[in-house]
This record gives structure tokens, sequence and C-alpha cells, in this order.
């Protein structure tokens, strides 16, 4: 039986980007189906999962990237590992980003709620 010509650390740094990914889709889908109010600090949860498994997927990444360069075309899967990178360093600028937007949606929201119905009309003091 012949051995995989694929990486093996290129093959681990998609697998260990999956946590995460999963556990951003999920925090996305419950925003976007929730009609009350979320916390914002939800997308802690895929930053957290980075540290655990998004920086060795990095790292995995980054050791095939130099075994496949450094190999005479025998191993393969430079675009895994390229992925695996990728990916490693997407998460914490969109968990970052997707809860800043988060915040200004929600004070758009809160600010909306405390203006008055009648512009025009300027609130008196009763003193």
């Amino acid at each position: 039986m012949e051995r995989c010509r694929y990486s093996s650390y290129a093959i681990a740094s998609c697998v260990l980007n999956l946590p995460w990914v999963a556990s951003f889709g999920w925090c996305l889908w419950m925003i976007w189906t929730t009609n009350g109010r979320v916390a914002g600090e939800i997308f802690l949860l895929p930053v957290m999962a980075w540290f655990w498994t998004g920086f060795p997927a990095g790292l995995c990444g980054f050791v095939a990237w130099m075994n496949i360069r450094s190999s005479p075309a025998r191993l393969r899967g430079r675009w895994l590992a390229c992925l695996g990178m990728l990916l490693a360093a997407v998460i914490p600028v969109l968990g970052v980003a997707e809860n800043l937007w988060s915040t200004y949606r929600q004070k758009q929201i809160n600010s909306e709620r405390h203006r008055p119905d009648d512009p025009s009309v300027a609130p008196t003091s009763t003193e």
C-alpha cells in the first residue's frame, strides 16, 4: 500500500482549524437568527478556540510549508499548508471585527430607542 503523498502537517493544519470555524459559524448563526439582544462577548468563543487550535494550526502549516519546500518533489499539499496558515491568521481579525460591528449596531439600536418620537419637540425641564 502506497503512503499518502500529502504532508501530514498540512492535513493537520486544516483539521485543527475546524473547531474555531465551527464556533465562528455558530456565533454568526446565533446573531442572525435571534430577535433579541445577544452579548457581544459571544465572539470571544472563537478567539478562545483559536488559542487552542488555530495557533497550532498555523504552526503546523508553516512546518508543512517548509517540509514541502525542502522535499525533493515527494511531498505535496502546499495549498493545504497555505490554507491552514491563512485560516489561522483570519480568525482573530474576523472575531474582533464582528465584535466591533455588533457593538456599533447595538449602540445604534439603543440610541434609536431613546430618541423622542417628534424631533421638533424639545424636552423641557419642570424646575
